[in-house]
């Protein structure tokens, strides 16, 4: 191969073994891109977390001020119709991911986790 190196992993037919439990794939020892945490824009992190409680979300622009090319946007962040939230940014993706950060730095106020229809059967 012109300049390339294959993974050891890809050189190699998988055994018996690896089929029956792909956990073991690999000689990395669970240290391979698809093991490692990532991290989540606040609001990526918000939206898991709403869906999870099944609360509602809505953004709404309060305010825009500035020169066409310098703007500031401020975001209102309503989450469930009771718990309120801002954050402002130099565009409208900032001032949400501030408005989302402080709704989770906030978290313990609305966010209940539903209980599964599985697990409420078992008890």
């Amino acid at each position: 191969l012109q300049g390339y190196t294959v993974p050891q992993e890809l050189l190699s037919f998988p055994t018996e073994d690896v089929w029956r439990n792909p956990g073991n794939i690999g000689s990395s020892g669970g240290n391979t891109w698809m093991d490692r945490e990532v991290s989540k824009p606040p609001l990526a992190k918000l939206n898991e977390m709403l869906a999870i409680c099944g609360h509602s979300s809505e953004f709404t622009l309060i305010d825009e001020s500035g020169v066409p090319n310098m703007k500031n946007f401020k975001f209102r962040l309503t989450i469930a119709s009771i718990y309120s939230y801002t954050g402002s940014g130099k565009n409208k993706k900032e001032a949400k991911n501030e408005a989302a950060l402080a709704a989770l730095e906030n978290s313990e106020a609305w966010y209940t986790p539903r209980v599964s229809k599985r697990a409420e059967r078992r008890f």
